[in-house]
Order: C-alpha cells, then sequence, then structure tokens
C-alpha cells in the first residue's frame, strides 16, 4: 500500500529500493517496540502509549525501551543487503517463478491461521486463543454460531465445556489484592443503565431532555471515556481493565470484582436486555455465574428493537415490584441507539450524512424516552432515597469529525467514538459537573 504507490514517483531505482529499506526497517523496529511494551504494560502501541512510554526519561520502562533502538543500525544494514542482493537475483528467481509459490503458500497460511482460531475458540484451546492480544491489528475469525447452525459444534456440549473451562487457566490475577472497604449500615440498591452507542453530547435539552435533566441534578462526569470503541467497553465498564484482558477473564472465568461483592452481600441480581444479550460478551465473560433474564418468551420476531427495549423495561419493573426485600444490583442494555437506521427520516432532500445524523438523533430521543420509564419505575416505588442509578454506554458514535471517512463505531479511537455519558446519582449527594 505504501511502496506500490512509490514506483510511479520515484524514477531512480536506487533511491526507491533505499526508500523500501527505510520503511521496512522502521516497521520492523515498531513492531519490536510494541512486542516489548505489550510485555511490559500489556496494551498496544498509540499515540497515548507512545507518550506514556517515553515522555519521562528517568523512568526505567522507558530506558528499556529506548534500548531497542540500538538494533536500527543492524537492522537497516540488513535490510539494505538483502535488498541488494533480491536485486542482484531478480532476473535469475523470475525464471523460477518464486513469487507465485510464495503468495500461494502466504495465502494458505492466512486461511489456516483463522481456520485454526475459530476451531480454537469454539474448543477451548487457549494457548491460540490467547494469543490474539498478542498481536497490534489483529483480528482472527470466530464462527460459533455459524458451526452450530450447520451441526459442526453442540450448543449444549460448548456450554457444558465453558462451565467446565471455568478457572482452568490462570493468566491474569484479578485484583491484584483484595478490595476494602467500610460497610453500610443499610445497602443501596444498584442500577446500571446503559445506553449502547451513545455519544456524550447526546445529552442535551433537544436531543435527550429527560437523561439532560438527570445529568443537571446528579454528579455528570462531562469527560468520561471508554475503554474501547466496540461492544468491549462493557468489559472495561464492569471490571475497570482494558479489553486485551478479556480472553484471559473468560478462560479463568472470573466475574467482575463489584458483583462478587454484591452477591457476598446477598445482593439479588436483574439482569436484562433489549437484545437478550445478543453478545457473547455478557453470556461467556461479564455475567457468565448470574441470572440474565430471557425475553424470548415474551418477544414476536415480528418486533423491532424499540419494543424489545421496553419489554426489557417491563419484566424489569416487574421484577423490582414483585421481587423480595433484599438489596438489588440492575443491569439494563437498551438497544434502541444501536438500531438507529429503524429511524430514517422521511424526507428525500435530506444528504445521506444529514439522514445518518437525523436517524442517530431521533433513536437518541426514544431511547431518552424509554431511561424516562426506568426513572419514573423508580419514583413510583420510592426507591430513589436507597438506589445507586448509573447512566453510561458501552461507546459512541462518530459523524465523520475527524474528516476520515469514519462513520459508526469501531472505525478510529477518536473522542466521538469513545466519550460517552457517565451520570451517577448517589443519594445524599450534591449535583455536581466534573470536567475531569
Amino acid at each position: 500500500m505504501v511502496l506500490f504507490p512509490l514506483t510511479f514517483i520515484v524514477p531512480s531505482r536506487k533511491l526507491f529500493r533505499l526508500l523500501a529499506v527505510c520503511f521496512a526497517t522502521f516497521g520492523l523496529t515498531v513492531l519490536l517496540i510494541d512486542t516489548q511494551a505489550y510485555q511490559t504494560i500489556n496494551l498496544h502501541l498509540s499515540p497515548v502509549v507512545w507518550d506514556l512510554l517515553f515522555s519521562d526519561d528517568t523512568s526505567p520502562i522507558s530506558s528499556d525501551l529506548q534500548h531497542l533502538f540500538i538494533v536500527l543500525p543492524p537492522i537497516f544494514l540488513a535490510q539494505l543487503a538483502l535488498a541488494e542482493w533480491v536485486w542482484r537475483k531478480q532476473r535469475k528467481l523470475s525464471h523460477k517463478h518464486v513469487g507465485a509459490q510464495l503468495l500461494h503458500f502466504f495465502f494458505v497460511c492466512f486461511i489456516a491461521s483463522h481456520m485454526i482460531f475459530m476451531w480454537a475458540d469454539a474448543f477451548f484451546y487457549n494457548p491460540i486463543t490467547v494469543q490474539k492480544a498478542n498481536f497490534p491489528l489483529s483480528y482472527p475469525m470466530t464462527a460459533k454460531s455459524f458451526m452450530e447452525k450447520h451441526g459442526l459444534l453442540d450448543r449444549d456440549e460448548y456450554l457444558q465445556k465453558l462451565r467446565d473451562n471455568e478457572g482452568a487457566a490462570d493468566l491474569v490475577s484479578y485484583p491484584l489484592t483484595e478490595i476494602e472497604f467500610n460497610r453500610r449500615s443499610e445497602n443501596l440498591n444498584v442500577l446500571v443503565v446503559s445506553i449502547n452507542n451513545l455519544r456524550a453530547d447526546m445529552l442535551n435539552p433537544q436531543n435527550m431532555p429527560v437523561a439532560y435533566g438527570f445529568a443537571l441534578n446528579n454528579q455528570n462526569f462531562v469527560n468520561h471515556y471508554s475503554s474501547s470503541n466496540d461492544d468491549f467497553g462493557a468489559f472495561g465498564l464492569m471490571y475497570g481493565l482494558p479489553s486485551s484482558y478479556a480472553s484471559s477473564i473468560k478462560a479463568q472465568g472470573s466475574e467482575p470484582l463489584m458483583m462478587s461483592i454484591l452477591a457476598n452481600q446477598g445482593y439479588r441480581f436483574e439482569l436484562f436486555s433489549g437484545d437478550n444479550f445478543e453478545d457473547d460478551l455478557y453470556s461467556e465473560t461479564i455475567f457468565r455465574k448470574f441470572p440474565m433474564a430471557d425475553l424470548t418468551a415474551t418477544e414476536s420476531e415480528t418486533l423491532d428493537r424499540s419494543i424489545s427495549d421496553n419489554a426489557a423495561i417491563e419484566q424489569w419493573s416487574d421484577a423490582i415490584i414483585n421481587g423480595s426485600n433484599k438489596p438489588w444490583f440492575s443491569f439494563i442494555e437498551l438497544t434502541t441507539v444501536d438500531n438507529f437506521s429503524d429511524y430514517q427520516p422521511d424526507s428525500d432532500a435530506l444528504t445521506a450524512e444529514q439522514r445518518f445524523v437525523s436517524a442517530y438523533s431521533a433513536a437518541a430521543a426514544a431511547a431518552d424516552a424509554e431511561f424516562g420509564k426506568i426513572l419514573q419505575t423508580l419514583v413510583d416505588q420510592n426507591l430513589m432515597s436507597n438506589t445507586v442509578v448509573i447512566l453510561t454506554s458501552n461507546h459512541g458514535t462518530e459523524f465523520n469529525e475527524t474528516k476520515t471517512r469514519s462513520w459508526g463505531s469501531n472505525t478510529n479511537y477518536s473522542q466521538y467514538q469513545l466519550r460517552v455519558p457517565m451520570v451517577i446519582h448517589w443519594p445524599g449527594n450534591w449535583p455536581l459537573t466534573i470536567p475531569i
């Protein structure tokens, strides 16, 4: 992608080879630094990580990584020698058709690597699956649903292996130390409402008046960033860890620390989702040890996502109203904004960009009405005075503000895809806008 266009720009063959060697040297050096950085802090290189590693010259981590730049000259000379040898042997090698053989070899390796990971993911072969986090820009294929549909995977057997595999791997120490806290005389209820795919600036009086009013009257963290630009933001929220730890947590079956403490204190759990926790992240990692509500018995396949969210809210309300007197922890996942394409405007005069923004804004307004129903239930049951209410999201979405043809989520790490609401109602605390 970089060298091929240069063939049309750089006329000199020697200069082109030099540029190719410089590019290869740079790539190998960055890969080497990334490998060592990941072994040290379990994070791949990014502008933030680079600044963290090299901004402080007195840091032992920075000193160790700076030593890696010593290998730059040997890598450059080796690349230069290899380029010269290949150039001199070019005519002889072309007669042997080595290029086609190498292309076939790497294509087979590419397909085989994805197939092997698909098998390892379905059958819990951790030595392969844990490698996903080790390599930058690695997105191996998984196909459990496809394999189940075509009779290659038995779901009951898979779930049994999932249970049997709990604690089999000791890949990460979570938590590092035992948590210490002061016990309250009366345990508060805890409600987490995640409006998926909701960017922070949607909390305004025009788009989401209910959520905006809720933010004004409670603790509003206006610069809260999700740990990921995709669904793994929920993992970071519940575990307080980067998403690179997700495979290790899944392998050893560790539940979120907060939920394990609440379980030990006798809390009951009410977990609901507008899409019935469709993402395996919940059933296989976050809530695997906790009872998740199943909405399939009450939903029709013809109903849209907004009604599914309403069904989740109704079942949650029934559970809260008719449940025991124990303190409770609730998690409600609202998926209306995830499916904002269902809210396309009728006007044909709008551009594609305007239709995108209009549909998203309409979905946010619908989600705001759903959030209002949740708050109304708490008010009607006199629960606001003894319930911690947290409003947040797993990630945001972008309207191409970065001018990089980025729309939606999981395309870059801009603030538009990472900055999400974080509003906390804590009984007895004054309203406060927190900028950091």
